[in-house]
C-alpha cells in the first residue's frame, strides 16, 4: 500500500496518467485485495492533484465493476450500472477460503472505481477524468512468460493444453471478449480526445462461453492438438451492452469496430500471420 506523497516525484512533471496497475494476487481477503487497490488509487489521485501539470487521468477499471455475468439473464448494461452487490458478498464474514478469490477481485474493481467518481465529486480536480471497463481480454501477447493472472494466459494456456488453465476457462461463466488492442485504444481516446470527458468507455465485443472459445482454438491449431470435450448445453451471455460511444471512437481512430475474435483467439494462441 503506496504511503500518502509516495507518487508526487512519479507524476511530477506529467500531463496525463493511464492507472492499469491492479491487486492480481486473487487473495480471498478483501483487506488484502480491495483496501490495497482502493488507498493506491486514492493516493495517485491526490499526488495527481498536487501536480499542477496532469491534464488527464483514465482508470483501468473492469467489466465487473459494472455487472456480474448471468448466463442465459436478459440484462442492459449502461453507464449508470454498478455491480455493487459483489462488494458486499466480498466483505462478508471470514473464512476467507480461496472459493472467494474471483468475488474479492471483482469488489476490488467497483470499489476501485467507485473511489474513483467520488474523488471527482469531491476534490474537483483541475484535469479530465475517465474509465475503461474491457471484460475478458485476450490477443497479441507480447511477453514470452505471460502471467497466470492474465487472461490471455488461461487462453493460450488452454491451446497448449496446460490442465490447470483448461479447468479454470471451464468454470468461466459465459461474458464478453474484448481484443486487448481495442482495449488500448480506448485507453488512448479516453487520453487524447476533447470531447471525452467523464465517461465510462465499456470494452465489450462480444460474447463466448467455453464451447465458442474452443471452435476458434480448434480453427487456429494444428490437428495434432489435443482439445478438450465442449460442455454440453452451455449457458450463453444474452445481455445488451451500450458500447456506442466506444464503438464511435474506434472508429475515429480508424478502426471499422471491434476486432473479431476469431483474430483474437489467432494473435493469442499462434501470433500474427
Amino acid at each position: 500500500m503506496a504511503a500518502d506523497g509516495a507518487f508526487d516525484d512519479a507524476v511530477r512533471g506529467c500531463v496525463a496518467i493511464v492507472h492499469v496497475a491492479a491487486t492480481t494476487t486473487y487473495a480471498p481477503n478483501p483487506h488484502e485485495v480491495i483496501t490495497p487497490t482502493v488507498a493506491g488509487l486514492h493516493n495517485i489521485l491526490k499526488s495527481a492533484i498536487r501536480t499542477n501539470s496532469i491534464r488527464r487521468f483514465v482508470l483501468t477499471s473492469s467489466s465487473t465493476a459494472a455487472r456480474q455475468p448471468q448466463p442465459n439473464v436478459s440484462f442492459h448494461v449502461h453507464s449508470s450500472s454498478w455491480n455493487d452487490a459483489i462488494v458486499d458478498k466480498a466483505w462478508e464474514t471470514p473464512p476467507y477460503d480461496q472459493s472467494r478469490s474471483r468475488v474479492v477481485y471483482g469488489a476490488s474493481k467497483v470499489a476501485e472505481e467507485r473511489e474513483l467518481w467520488s474523488f471527482v465529486e469531491n476534490q474537483k480536480p483541475g484535469f479530465v477524468v475517465n474509465a475503461v471497463l474491457p471484460n475478458f481480454n485476450i490477443g497479441e501477447i507480447l511477453s514470452p512468460d505471460p502471467p497466470k493472472s492474465s487472461s490471455s494466459g488461461w487462453v493460450k494456456g488452454l491451446y497448449d493444453g496446460d490442465e490447470g488453465d483448461t479447468e479454470y476457462m471451464r468454470s468461466f461463466a459465459a461474458q464478453y471478449m474484448v481484443d486487448v488492442k481495442d482495449t488500448a485504444r480506448l485507453h488512448v481516446a479516453a487520453l487524447m480526445f476533447d470531447d471525452v470527458k467523464i465517461e465510462r468507455l465499456f470494452a465489450f465485443a462480444e460474447p463466448f462461453n467455453f464451447n465458442k472459445l474452443l471452435r476458434y482454438i480448434r480453427a487456429v491449431a494444428p490437428r495434432d492438438i489435443q482439445l478438450p470435450e465442449e460442455i454440453e448445453n452451455a449457458a450463453g451471455d444474452i445481455s445488451s451492452v451500450d458500447t456506442k460511444r466506444s464503438v464511435e471512437l474506434l472508429r475515429r481512430m480508424g478502426r471499422q469496430g471491434w476486432t473479431s475474435m476469431e483474430q483474437s483467439v489467432l494473435e493469442n494462441c499462434i501470433g500474427l500471420t
